[in-house]
């Protein structure tokens, strides 16, 4: 899957669009710039919300908490992404707030949605054999990410060293 672009619209403090670029993308800039809230927007625009029974757990609270208007405007992400096969497919989550959400062939306009339901609504990761719950792992490589991974090589080589 190779996403193209991603459309926020009062996704916290986000109104606008971003465009990836083949390859690799690295969004950078300053502290509180918003790079976490394009990540979020990323992954709420591909997987949507649950729509499933009961209330919506502390991880879905917290959210709704961080991301969510203060305005009461609509809260909208729009994924734009081409799958192994070359299909285009968009993702609007029209209403983050109400989970309503369509999915689409960009280049036919064909639905696709029942293609990718789970847990009641739309999740752009069932394209890949995964779901919404284990999609941030393998979507984003964080900065702790990579501290972590890079003090554990270095302990494994000072380790590997001290056994010379």
């Amino acid at each position: 899957m190779k996403i193209h672009r991603i459309r926020a619209h009062e996704f916290g403090k986000l109104n606008g669009e971003l465009d990836l670029a083949p390859g690799m993308t690295v969004i950078h800039g300053e502290n509180e710039a918003g790079k976490s809230t394009w990540l979020q927007a990323i992954f709420a625009g591909l997987c949507g919300r649950r729509r499933g029974r009961g209330a919506n757990t502390l991880e879905e609270r917290e959210f709704e908490r961080q991301y969510k208007p203060w305005s009461g405007g609509q809260w909208r992400a729009t994924v734009k992404f081409e799958l192994d096969d070359g299909r285009r497919i968009e993702i609007q989550q029209r209403d983050l707030d109400t989970k309503e959400s369509v999915a689409q062939d960009a280049d036919t306009g064909r639905s696709v949605g029942d293609e990718i339901i789970h847990s009641g609504s739309i999740d752009g990761s069932r394209f890949l054999g995964l779901n919404r719950q284990v999609m941030p792992s393998t979507l984003v490589i964080g900065q702790g990410d990579i501290q972590r991974l890079r003090q554990k090589s270095e302990k494994k080589g000072d380790e590997a060293s001290a056994l010379k």
